[in-house]
């Protein structure tokens, strides 16, 4: 009916497999260390499943029928007899495996984990994650519906090394808490559906990078090192997703961001002699605000664009520089007489020059200006 395992110390594997149990399977730790090598538990039938402390190497939970799953370090301790600021005791388990059916509930809190994996199909489940550290937290060939309850609360890194692997995966609707993903050292996704992600107060990294899933051990490739269209395909693809998941949200200054390294990632993706126009267009806009993330660098072109302007219009190279010339090619809606200099063809074309330049950066600077509106 019930199994209760309290405090102990295993040095061998534990295995349970093919069993029913009516209420719970407990792994408890109340005063004495509980440390197994292995746990597996696969095709089994129980209501609850639960690991109160303890410390573990390999937790294994693939294709049972559980109705809910407790992973929690359950007791407080005190620092320095300083009653008033508890610390939670943190769990740890090396390795958490979770191969997904239906129905079942998982609850994991304040535990620190090398490896934690979700796999299957997230069908009318609940995953609920609080205080995580996690070296490697992997989705892979994850699918999440709509009835499914995926989220993460205060995620964090375990060390230095630590990454997020996200491969073939569709999380649907994710919720990610008070989440900084830019301590995490690698971020890795690969053929994944973002859209429909939700966060909040979550900080993404300023990088992503690619991992594939047909290798026997997760392959690696650094952004800064890829040269193939398809990689930058699918990093255009991310950032769009993820555009399209912020601006659902209203996080314009996101938005504007991801919006940013889609354009970049796409101009990339092109071919000069097929998209001469757009490459052209996208070049324009990177070189002037970098894609409406930057005002200064348009004012800077301006004045340096009308500095050689001036120059060409009175014919001398730094002598005598005529800087009401200069003002006066600022404002692009100018009258050809306020220059004080000869219709010549040159310098009709020379000012024609400075008023299509001048135009077109002043529509950069204002489109650089109103990137959160």
């Amino acid at each position: 009916m019930d199994l209760d395992i309290r405090g102990g110390e295993f040095q061998k594997n534990i295995f349970i497999n093919g069993s029913t149990f009516s209420s719970t399977l407990d792994f408890i730790e109340y005063y004495q260390n509980f440390q197994p090598g292995n746990i597996f538990i696969s095709g089994n039938t129980i209501k609850w499943f639960r690991i109160l402390g303890g410390k573990y190497k390999y937790v294994s939970i693939q294709d049972n029928k559980i109705e809910k799953i407790i992973i929690v370090e359950q007791r407080s301790h005190f620092l320095n007899n300083d009653f008033a600021n508890g610390i939670k005791k943190w769990g740890f388990i090396e390795n958490l495996i979770f191969s997904l059916n239906e129905n079942t509930e998982i609850q994991i809190e304040y535990q620190e984990v090398k490896k934690i994996s979700f796999k299957g199909t997230l069908n009318n489940n609940q995953v609920n994650a609080n205080f995580l550290k996690a070296e490697k937290l992997e989705f892979n060939s994850l699918t999440k519906f709509a009835s499914a309850i995926f989220n993460f609360y205060r995620l964090e890194p375990l060390n230095k090394e630590s990454a997020i692997y996200i491969i073939d995966s569709y999380l649907g609707n994710t919720s990610f808490f008070n989440c900084d993903f830019k301590k995490f050292n690698h971020f890795y996704i690969s053929s994944s559906s973002l859209i429909d992600l939700l966060f909040i107060n979550t900080t993404w990294p300023k990088k992503f990078e690619i991992a594939y899933a047909n290798q026997s051990t997760i392959g690696k490739i650094d952004i800064s090192k890829s040269n193939t269209i398809e990689d930058y395909k699918q990093l255009r693809e991310i950032y769009r997703q993820l555009k399209l998941a912020t601006s659902k949200q209203s996080d314009k200054l996101q938005e504007s961001i991801f919006y940013r390294n889609e354009m970049f990632y796409l101009n990339k993706t092109l071919l000069w002699k097929e998209h001469l126009w757009t490459k052209l267009s996208l070049l324009g806009s990177l070189i002037s605000n970098n894609h409406k993330q930057n005002w200064f660098y348009p004012i800077c072109w301006m004045v340096g664009f009308n500095f050689l302007f001036t120059i060409g219009l009175q014919k001398s190279l730094f002598h005598d520089f005529q800087w009401n010339i200069f003002f006066v090619l600022l404002n692009p809606t100018h009258f050809f007489d306020s220059l004080c200099i000869p219709q010549s063809f040159i310098n009709l074309l020379i000012d024609f020059s400075s008023r299509i330049s001048n135009g077109f950066l002043i529509y950069q600077i204002i489109k650089a200006f109103r990137r959160l509106y």
